[in-house]
């Protein structure tokens, strides 16, 4: 029993090593965030009044008071570091070891974060707060691209 163990006063389990559904749910979630990076890049940069549009949706008069008031008029910079954190926690999620816990708890904070700001649009946050959570029960050892070669390789011999 390691010292951490002897702490709590019992054995800690290992998380098991993520399957083939895991895998494929990490990578695609890993992309969902890239993917918002990219359109957080090419869409929400260049409109700030995209802010404007979702301080009308949120339920929470603070929120809209927020919006209106922090990110209305500092919408650039807001929005470069939206995308940077959206395209971190994708590479993160996508990668191996302690980085993708990082990026699940990460995505999982966000999605907590953006829960209040739109309204009805984002009615979906409890579902998607699921995701990181289930993925959070396993282990990955290797990349995104490094499982993939490697289920490429083992087709490939068995062939």
């Amino acid at each position: 029993m390691d010292e951490a163990s002897a702490l709590v006063g019992r054995r800690v389990r290992p998380r098991p090593q993520a399957g083939v559904g895991a895998q494929v749910g990490r990578a695609l979630w890993g992309f969902f965030f890239i993917g918002g990076a990219t359109f957080n890049a090419l869409f929400t940069l260049s409109q700030p009044e995209v802010y404007r549009a979702f301080s009308q949706l949120t339920f929470f008069a603070w929120y809209r008071d927020a919006l209106i008031s922090v990110a209305l008029p500092n919408a650039a910079a807001i929005t470069s570091v939206v995308v940077l954190l959206e395209l971190t926690a994708g590479l993160l999620i996508l990668s191996r070891g302690a980085a993708v816990r990082i990026g699940l708890i990460g995505t999982a904070l966000w999605v907590v974060f953006l829960w209040p700001s739109m309204g009805w649009y984002t009615a979906w946050c409890p579902i998607l707060l699921v995701i990181p959570l289930l993925l959070l029960r396993y282990d990955y050892g290797r990349s995104v691209v490094s499982a993939a070669l490697g289920g490429l390789r083992r087709q490939r011999a068995g062939a």
